[in-house]
């Protein structure tokens, strides 16, 4: 009995590890999970869920700016990020010809994102093993980050995708030193930079590992070429600084991404530098990675780099170098060291990772090696796996804006009062064009240019406690308009500059108001709104309500007090 035993396990085990490895190493399984990434990103894509408000900022500053505009980088909003030029001049582009919407705007990081599939596979290839190489694929396919924002108006996409372009061209010119690869070289890397600033990053730490190895080899020929494509590349970094990335780093802007922790907050060889940058790199695993357990990744991307340290440390130093300058960005207050913003440092850290997870399994020997690596297979899988089925039947979106905007825009009356979140004024401006609202909106003129200006209530995103009464806090604005509709700026008006404080239990203030719509978006506190629909519904009757995702729209009828008459 004992015997047959030990003939079942060793055969079993035997059968293990040559099913594990037939099926890691199988060409139609990389072909397949192409396919699936294609799947998930076209479901992601058809969804057409609304824009929400980082999104809108960047819509409004795309379709509300003329291409003459967006290359003087003549801004709407200078105090939010910028996106890189090339990438708004496309998304410009996708406007004119396909027209003002959410898809459109989108279709650009689709077709990105899909295209980085194939760029994946091809990539994981050339630099890891069959086996390894389909570890990685499926985790470039199932990683929600990269899923998101392949149907997102954001660059995040682009930024991975033009990773792979950047590394083809290092490996095209490695590979085989030709003045034509040289040409496509330098002009590749010139151009690339204002599709995704992020490249600056892979770009820099990979030429330097470049130039470095042909020093070491002295090819001083082939230094010679590196050097004038790298000065080509400085011309193009400097005009590209010169329009629009001195731009970007706004004191606000920075103060916001310090909060965030995308920033050191001690300077470099102090024990405050170590323990953010520890923090910051395990951080990656979760986002824009996707993974769960994170010391347990870090111990699988430190497997892969020893293994790499001891079969190829030029591709070693390839991969982790611009993850060095992005640490070194991020302790001298120069680039946020932050989840989406890193997500360029994806493909490299897949390929280490999964590296170190071959490693891992490979450690065990005899029958135990296939047990050990289906272990570690599930263990890195599984969130990624079941996110990724959760995504696919559950739709995303978290705000609304686009149901909340058409209500209003239907059962607008000339002459109604809007009263808006601070946060609201941005799909209020662009949904309200998309709408025709603002074609609608009672305005006045603003000096000689056809501008126009129509009165806002501002209410201020939280509850104010003053003398212990719970009060709203709201302004006149004025939201100005250009003669075709579009946005450009947002002023106080002159005579009601200070805010108002209106009493929840007595907003005898709010009284005369008329028809006033509110319209609540982007709301840190989940009770805000129902705070602000309190006191407006406890000055007059609520007329039309539609509550949605992350967003309310009301309209109140507030009569004048008949006391005061």
């Amino acid at each position: 009995m004992c015997a047959a035993w030990r003939v079942f396990w060793h055969t079993a085990g035997h059968d293990m590890n040559s099913l594990v490895w037939r099926w890691l190493t199988a060409g139609y399984v990389q072909a397949g999970l192409v396919s699936l990434g294609i799947l998930l990103r076209t479901i992601h894509y058809l969804e057409n869920r609304s824009f929400w408000q980082d999104e809108i900022c960047l819509a409004l500053s795309i379709v509300n700016r003329s291409f003459t505009a967006i290359v003087h980088n003549v801004l709407l909003f200078p105090d939010f990020a910028q996106a890189p030029l090339l990438f708004q001049l496309v998304e410009k582009s996708a406007v004119v010809v396909l027209g003002n919407t959410e898809m459109a705007l989108r279709l650009f990081p689709f077709l990105a994102g899909v295209a980085a599939l194939f760029l994946a596979r091809r990539f994981f290839n050339r630099l890891l093993g069959p086996a390894a190489a389909t570890l990685a694929l499926a985790l470039f396919v199932l990683a929600e980050p990269l899923v998101y924002f392949a149907a997102e108006l954001k660059p995040y996409g682009i930024d991975v995708f033009a990773v792979f372009l950047v590394y083809e061209m290092f490996f095209a010119l490695k590979d085989r030193w030709t003045p034509g690869r040289l040409v496509i070289f330098m002009a590749g890397g010139a151009v690339v930079i204002w599709l995704s600033n992020a490249m600056l990053f892979i770009l820099g730490g990979a030429g330097l590992v470049l130039g470095l190895d042909q020093l070491r080899r002295r090819e001083w020929h082939r230094c010679l070429g590196l050097g004038i494509a790298y000065g080509v590349w400085l011309i193009s970094f400097l005009l590209l600084y010169k329009l629009s990335l001195s731009g970007m780093l706004n004191p606000e802007l920075l103060k916001n991404w310090r909060l965030a922790g995308g920033f050191s907050p001690d300077p470099l060889w102090t024990w405050g530098w170590l323990v953010w940058m520890g923090k910051a790199c395990l951080a990656l695993f979760r986002v824009p990675l996707g993974l769960a357990w994170p010391y347990l990744m870090a111990v699988f991307f430190a497997a892969g780099c020893w293994s790499f340290f001891r079969r190829d440390r030029f591709l070693l130093w390839l991969l982790t170098v611009p993850l060095g300058l992005a640490l070194l960005a991020g302790v001298l207050d120069k680039y946020p060291f932050f989840e989406r913003l890193v997500i360029f440092l994806v493909p490299g850290m897949l390929v280490l990772l999964a590296a170190g997870m071959q490693a891992a399994a490979s450690a065990v020997t005899g029958r135990g090696q296939a047990w050990a690596a289906g272990v570690i297979i599930a263990a890195v899988f599984w969130f990624p796996v079941s996110a990724a089925a959760w995504h696919a039947v559950h739709p995303r979106g978290n705000e609304d804006n686009r149901a909340a905007m058409r209500y209003m825009a239907d059962h607008y009356r000339p002459g109604d009062l809007v009263a808006l979140s601070s946060q609201a004024q941005y799909p209020f401006w662009y949904y309200g064009e998309r709408f025709g609202l603002n074609s609608r909106l009672v305005t006045s003129p603003v000096g000689t240019s056809g501008e126009r200006a129509t009165l806002v209530i501002q209410l201020f995103p939280n509850m104010v406690t003053q003398a212990g009464r719970n009060m709203l806090a709201l302004r006149q604005t004025l939201s100005i308009y250009d003669a075709r509709g579009f946005y450009r700026s947002f002023r106080l008006a002159a005579r009601s500059s200070t805010p108002m404080f209106v009493p929840a239990d007595a907003p005898a203030a709010l009284q005369g108001m008329g028809r006033v719509w509110v319209f609540l978006s982007h709301h840190n506190d989940a009770h805000f709104p129902g705070f602000v629909n309190q006191v407006f519904a406890r000055a007059g009757e609520r007329l039309e309500y539609l509550e949605r995702p992350g967003v309310c729209v009301a309209l109140y009828n507030i009569p004048p007090d008949d006391r005061k008459n």
